[in-house]
């Protein structure tokens, strides 16, 4: 990908009236615009101009120098303003710009469109940097307009408008001999304009009919966007935020080997780094836009632009997503998405108000990406099944849409959007009701997403749209990778991959999708057949038994509520599912599958109870009658759970001491829990040896020796193995073959960064027209 940073003349241009024409005669204004481009394109081409793009009624052009610029432009309006019944907006200007494979991006470009709209039908707008450079051209003259405040440019700009022949200009002069009878009829036209003009004020206003713009935010080369930043889990972390006056985006950035957050006012083409926020990812606002919170090292902070280091306002562990309501406190998701806290915006101790489910009376798991709705008295929420809620902040109820989702978002518009597989989707919604009042319509494709469709996008009150471009990141590719980091491709084509799991012999993977529609599939790695296990129910897990025949997973398949999940058994050959956990009512919660045990004896499990986080338990495969018991049980999150080889140990996450680190005990007798990795760490596999730990911690791979030849549980200092690139989705997203390489999930797009974002001017107008309520 080429790109190059240079001055440039840049011109813009618009039809006049073409929306409108497009509605009354729409064959008439496609012939308007193919005879628009067949005049202007030999123009721009004899004055050694580049044609980037059109852009609907209109084009984008660059010169190299304003002369050019400026004298293809006037032969453009004399050619059309004598050969046709239409008119053309005209603005250049001269500024500082980046090309890029073919096209131009920055703020030279989005002021050009600014001067465009300020011109006269006919006529042609130049900023003063473009009428300063011709200033000595005799033949070519220049008549000041004022200054303009331009739309999110900060200071006023000084405009001009190119005089000469052909050309359609602002008078500013009467003619010097006008008639007593024309005077006089001015005088009555005057006085009945002021009083219509006078009455139309007492009139409610109708809202004027806005454009709508897509333009380019092109950002530095050295500080693009960094769209998972520092966060281990590496999934729900957004990466911009815009101020809610459309003024400043907030961006993570790479810096010092991490990341921090810059600060950018959009009519500006400067960056600042805000001091103290290394670390930081998922910023958001205050309402009053003077503050920026954001997460880092486990910890929730705030920054305003003239502060010399954040604040530190509570702790946060494995967060996902945040708002700051009107009345004063910020909501977030903790502990990975199994408990919603709220804290004062001066800080202090986070208070647990995690929903629950009215009809079940569990707690809703695993959510993520808190938004507040204009009363500040209620959230939208959606869960680990997708389902998307209506939460009180003061009594904690909470109502299930009829609607199935990612990200849901309150737009001003009257609308609540959503995210599936990296398209959004908007329906209508009535604020005061609090119910849907349309039908859900796709409203907006190539936005970047990252795992479990995350999508980088935010918006000001004002109703302009910011979003990072490209594809889902969630759809993804299987490869193998050895313990030096070398990979291998195998042979299947991309998939919404999620959970896998390899057959004890190596032969077969079983895995199951992503997003709002899971399946159970099993993958043949010698004929690459691809058999569909299970269609019904949210399946969210999945594991071989010991027999290499049967699996155990997790899903809604035939539970009454869909935010039940329960542990079933699939045998391959048969395709029969029955219940694995049979006395699964006796706990309360939602129930994941971990593993089997090789000697075929035992079953893990997660379940997550009322009081938050996630327990394992286990349960004999032998004895069913036998009742399932705990293992690993606290107010913390414990998941991920791996029997060793000879069944003797079983490894764990836990994030008990703040952040998730990896634990062994001895299985079955219960024994001390010693900590194995240091300084972070999740999914633990064994080797087949029975006596070394592989585990990850966000996109790096380490390996620590544990079990002894005695057979006593005693670590060794964790070795970094490699770092890669791969798939970081919800629970385990690598598993271990018998020979010891690994399976992992290898993005379709390997983009982790980007310099370019797309802002789309007026969006609030183009979702009513796209997404009407009924």
């Amino acid at each position: 990908m080429s790109h190059s940073r240079q001055l440039a003349a840049i011109m813009f241009t618009d039809l006049v009236g073409f929306t409108a024409l497009m509605g009354r005669d729409e064959q008439k204004a496609l012939k308007s615009l193919a005879l628009f481009k067949n005049i202007a394109q030999p123009l721009v081409e004899k004055f050694r101009g580049h044609w980037h793009k059109d852009l609907g009624d209109g084009a984008l052009m660059s010169f190299n120098n304003v002369l050019d610029a400026v004298h293809c432009g006037i032969d453009i309006q004399k050619e059309i303003n004598s050969k046709t019944d239409f008119r053309l907006r005209m603005g250049i200007h001269l500024g500082d710009v980046t090309f890029r494979d073919g096209d131009v991006f920055g703020d030279g470009v989005n002021i050009s469109s600014r001067i465009q709209a300020e011109a006269t039908p006919g006529g042609i707008c130049i900023s003063e940097s473009v009428a300063k450079n011709i200033n000595n051209q005799d033949n070519l003259k220049t008549e000041y307009l004022g200054k303009r405040n331009l739309k999110n440019v900060d200071e006023p700009v000084v405009l001009y408008q190119l005089l000469g022949e052909g050309l359609i200009v602002r008078s500013k002069k009467q003619s010097k001999s006008i008639s007593l009878t024309t005077t006089l009829l001015l005088v009555i036209a005057t006085a009945i304009l002021t009083a219509v003009v006078a009455w139309q004020l007492l009139q409610p206003a109708e809202k004027e009919q806005q454009q709508v713009r897509r333009l380019n935010i092109n950002l530095p080369t050295e500080t693009p966007v960094e769209f998972i930043g520092s966060s281990p889990i590496g999934v729900g972390q957004t990466a911009i935020a815009v101020s809610p006056d459309g003024q400043l985006l907030i961006y993570v950035g790479p810096y010092k080997n991490t990341t921090a957050l810059y600060a950018r006012h959009l009519s500006s083409l400067q960056t600042k780094v805000l001091p103290g926020t290394e670390g930081a990812f998922y910023p958001f606002f205050s309402p009053d836009g003077k503050w920026i919170g954001f997460f880092a090292h486990n910890l929730l902070k705030k920054i305003t632009l003239d502060q010399s280091a954040p604040t530190e306002l509570c702790k946060a562990s494995e967060t996902l997503g945040a708002c700051w309501t009107p009345n004063g406190k910020i909501i977030f998701a903790n502990l990975d998405g199994t408990q919603l806290v709220s804290v004062d915006e001066a800080g202090g101790v986070p208070q647990d108000i995690t929903p629950k489910d009215t009809v079940t009376g569990n707690y809703i798991i695993n959510f993520s990406s808190p938004s507040i709705l204009p009363d500040g008295n209620h959230i939208l929420l959606w869960d680990i099944y997708f389902n998307i809620y209506i939460i009180s902040l003061e009594t904690n109820a909470q109502t299930q849409l009829p609607i199935r989702g990612l990200q849901p978002t309150y737009i001003p518009s009257g609308h609540i959007t959503y995210i599936i597989n990296g398209s959004m989707f908007a329906i209508p919604f009535d604020v005061d009701k609090m119910e849907i009042t349309g039908k859900a319509h796709m409203v907006l494709d190539g936005i970047r997403t990252d795992a479990e469709s995350f999508a980088h996008f935010t918006f000001d009150q004002k109703g302009n749209f910011i979003y990072a471009p490209g594809v889902s990141t969630n759809l993804s590719n299987l490869f193998w990778v050895d313990q030096t980091g070398k990979e291998d491709s195998l042979s299947f084509p991309p998939d919404y991959y999620g959970i896998t799991s390899i057959s004890p012999d190596g032969k077969k993977i079983a895995y199951t999708q992503t997003g709002v529609n899971s399946e159970v599939i099993s993958l043949d790695l010698n004929t690459g057949r691809k058999t569909i296990l299970n269609r019904t129910g949210h399946s969210l897990s999945v594991r071989w038994q010991a027999d290499n025949k049967s699996l155990g997973f997790s899903s809604t398949y035939q539970s009454s509520q869909t935010t039940a999940l329960k542990l079933f058994a699939l045998s391959e050959s048969t395709s029969q599912i029955t219940p694995l956990y049979a006395n699964a009512d006796t706990l309360h919660g939602n129930f994941v599958i971990d593993d089997f045990s090789s000697d075929q004896l035992w079953a893990a499990f997660e379940v997550t109870p009322e009081d938050n986080g996630s327990d394992i338990w286990i349960k004999s495969l032998s004895d069913p009658a036998q009742p399932a018991i705990p293992l690993a049980q606290s107010k913390a999150s414990e998941w991920g759970s791996r029997f060793s080889p000879n069944s003797q140990f079983i490894a764990y996450t836990s994030n008990a001491s703040g952040r998730y680190e990896v634990y062994v005990q001895r299985f079955p007798e219960a024994d001390k829990v010693i900590q194995i990795s240091n300084g972070g760490g999740e999914e633990p596999v064994w080797t087949s040896t029975g006596r070394e730990i592989i585990y990850r911690y966000g996109n790096q791979w380490w390996k620590v020796d544990v079990i002894t030849e005695e057979g006593f549980i005693q670590p060794a200092a964790p070795k970094l193995l490699f770092e890669g690139p791969y798939l970081n989705c919800p629970g385990p997203s690598f598993d271990i073959a018998p020979d010891n390489r690994l399976l992992v999930l290898k993005p379709v797009t390997l983009q982790h960064s980007s310099t370019e974002l797309v802002i789309i001017e007026n969006w609030f107008e183009e979702l009513k027209r796209l997404a009407s309520a009924k």
